[in-house]
């Protein structure tokens, strides 16, 4: 891999350091170059390529770096489940323990490589920093006006009497000089979004803070100030510019970008550089060189390619990647379906420790949060035998209460087609108008009572609550006189809802006796204007969908072709083979599938190869087809919900005592075919070929030729 140019965030400035945390830098021909971005998929979270360096810019190791993102959407800072800065700190800090723990547990996690902090002390942050292109360091930038220190605000009775929201109960964070900001003379609050209309002072723009620290050096300030400024390099600039004249401020002020205007807290880990489905592409024969997209330098997805797939190219030698490689018996088919399945099974083992170490499911399970470190050639091993995957993702879900419920909150931003269709229909759902009606009142535990009713949506009930989930009730006034505002209810066991109707139980409630009276007066009456959001019950059904889709991504996507179609085949297929009744589910799917062009070839056991010309007939493949058959079955197990056929039935089909329960069932349908692909491999490759190859023939001669 060529010489990366970095530079040092931490510590920040622009003095020599034997050791620091740097990032690694890229730009488009022609343009400064800036940090390469890894991944801004999570709503809260921009994450960073970076690398350790030690003396004379050795690189110990590359990492990745997780900071809060600059600046949240506002329907995303407005979403229930987004409590303010101070959540969003706390957010960082349980990933962070969460990180440690399980990494304890098991190495299917990323490896932490910060410290734990002090006890009772706050944990570490990233401080506002600019970026210097001339000296390629970051340094914290001084108050514009007093040359003083900046920080973040965290002042609630400054921001309350500025009009401005405030940092615990809002998203919205500001950069302020606590002593200008009091005073009207000169700008002392900066933002990286504009301040409200309300607001009583002016908000800053991050421009206007590098033009404010232009002017300081180039003329504001004394002698002194300019000495004491962060970045040396930019201080002896300014002190010739001072002298000999000839810079303008605009000019100076394009030396810096800002990074991180308000600070962050931040994840540190070691890089693990590859993409599950770019790893399986490999495996399958794919030049990781074609795996970086076209387009030139700068943006962010052919920059983190170029980076990460540099790096796995450099590590994997051209020969000695397979054990059977070359040896034309078909072996190299098994080989490479074995490594596919292996890596998979480590996916699955993944997940279930996470289930066990953090007892909620992760919701959030795609190639991006599938990672893989690779090391090349082992002792006596080949290239593709030295690989483990990282599950990442950890804090993606919520678990939280809400309501005086406890929930599993989904990722507010789910990524097609791996999340599950509940997952897109919660993001999607917004609180939507119904009747209710109460039936009946009935005594619970310590002076509290259940209410008995009726939800009724004339458009249809969307989504369609199930027997565990919960639904929040709100009503616009105090129509019955009781202080009753808002309900959680649940579907009454055993009565399913209806298209546009649900019968329920309340959580228990508090009503005094004249409210009780009013109550039961009633009875039966439609209460208007009421609005419901439906909160699903989360588990392992909607992880095991994703984790069918990346199977079938794995398994069945190559050169020339799409996983997207196949899914929406599959789907299809699944759909017919649900509603029909002849045969067993899985004959019924087999059947449908074929019908699906998008699907038909699902069951080439070629489809191991990502290469055209490797899925040529002829060539040589020991694949037995009735066990690809099992792979490709099993992905459409844990992706679909027909009765019979699926691992489970519905979002819903799991035991809550026993949450990781389906996740254990698809781990071991997984070892069984990893333990077959390595049977066949190593003990019995001879006797198992012909004995598949035999059984191929007679059910071929059954079916009158076809698969």
């Amino acid at each position: 891999m060529k010489e990366l140019e970095t530079a040092r965030l931490l510590p920040p400035g622009d003095i020599p350091a034997p050791f620091g945390l740097h990032l690694v830098l890229s730009g488009a021909a022609g343009e400064e170059p800036g940090p390469v971005l890894l991944s801004s998929d999570e709503s809260f979270a921009r994450v960073y390529l970076a690398a350790l360096r030690g003396d004379e810019g050795s690189v110990v190791e590359l990492a990745a770096i997780k900071l809060l993102a600059p600046d949240l959407p506002e329907t995303l800072a407005a979403a229930p489940y987004c409590q303010g800065n101070e959540w969003l700190a706390e957010r960082w800090e349980r990933e962070r323990k969460r990180l440690r723990a399980l990494r304890e547990a098991s190495p299917l996690f990323p490896r932490l490589l910060q410290p734990d902090g002090e006890a009772g002390r706050p944990a570490a942050e990233i401080p506002p920093l600019l970026l210097c292109r001339p000296s390629r360091s970051f340094f914290e930038p001084p108050c514009p006006n007093c040359s003083g220190e900046l920080e973040t605000c965290r002042d609630e009775g400054f921001l309350r009497e500025a009009g401005l929201p405030s940092f615990a109960d809002s998203c919205r964070r500001f950069l302020w000089c606590p002593r200008c900001a009091r005073s009207d003379a000169r700008l002392g609050v900066w933002s990286a979004s504009p301040g409200p209309e309300k607001a009583s002072i002016s908000v800053g723009t991050p421009g206007d803070l590098l033009e404010g620290l232009a002017r300081g050096l180039l003329g504001e300030w004394d002698e002194a100030a300019v000495g004491r400024f962060p970045s040396p390099s930019c201080a002896a600039a300014a002190t010739g510019i001072r002298r000999d004249g000839g810079g303008s401020v605009a000019e100076f002020s394009r030396r810096w970008s800002v990074f991180c205007l308000t600070g962050s807290p931040y994840i540190l880990t070691g890089l693990s550089p590859v993409r599950i489905d770019e790893w399986t592409d490999v495996l399958g024969g794919r030049d990781a060189r074609d795996l970086v997209p076209a387009g030139a330098p700068g943006s962010v997805a052919v920059d983190s390619a170029r980076f990460r797939l540099e790096w796995l190219d450099a590590s994997l030698p051209p020969s000695g990647r397979l054990l059977y490689g070359h040896d034309g018996t078909g072996l190299d088919a098994v080989e490479v379906f074995f490594l596919k399945m292996l890596t998979f099974r480590q996916l699955v083992a993944g997940v279930l420790h996470f289930y066990r170490h953090a007892g909620q499911p992760h919701l959030d399970l795609h190639p991006w949060h599938v990672l893989l470190d690779t090391y090349g050639a082992g002792e006596g091993l080949p290239a593709f035998w030295t690989f483990e995957a990282r599950l990442h993702g950890l804090a993606s879900a919520e678990k939280t209460k809400l309501f005086g419920i406890e929930i599993v909150l989904p990722p507010p931003e789910p990524l097609f087609p791996y999340a599950a269709p509940e997952i897109l229909e919660f993001r999607l759902a917004s609180p939507r108008p119904a009747e209710v009606s109460i039936g009946d009142v009935r005594a619970a535990e310590e002076g509290t009572y259940v209410l008995e009713g009726r939800l009724r949506d004339s458009s249809g009930l969307f989504p369609r609550p199930e027997g565990t989930d919960s639904v929040h009730v709100t009503f616009p006034d105090d129509t019955l006189g009781i202080g009753l505002t808002s309900l959680v209810l649940r579907p009454q066991r055993g009565v399913p809802a209806t298209h546009e109707e649900l019968v329920f139980l309340s959580e228990p409630a508090t009503f005094d006796d004249a409210s009780l009276k009013r109550l039961r007066k009633s009875f039966g009456v439609r209460i208007p204007g009421a609005r419901y959001k439906v909160f699903p019950r989360f588990g392992a059904p909607s992880d095991l969908h994703s984790l069918g889709v990346l199977l079938l991504r794995v398994l069945a996507v190559g050169e020339g072709s799409e996983l997207l179609p196949v899914v929406q085949a599959a789907w299809r297929a699944a759909g017919v083979a649900s509603a029909g009744s002849e045969g067993s589910p899985a004959g019924r799917l087999r059947k449908a599938l074929f019908s699906e062009p998008a699907a038909a070839g699902l069951f080439d056991r070629a489809s191991v190869f990502h290469r055209r010309e490797d899925r040529a007939p002829g060539r040589p493949n020991a694949i037995p087809p009735l066990l690809w058959e099992k792979a490709i079955l099993l992905s459409l197990r844990l992706a679909t919900r027909i009765p019979g056929f699926s691992i489970c039935s519905g979002p819903g089909d799991f035991e809550p005592d026993d949450p990781a329960g389906r996740i254990q069932e698809a781990l071991h349908a997984c070892e069984e075919i990893v333990g077959e692909l390595r049977a066949l491999l190593f003990h019995r490759q001879p006797f198992h070929w012909e004995v598949h190859q035999i059984l191929a023939e007679m059910m071929a001669e059954e079916s009158g030729g076809r698969p």
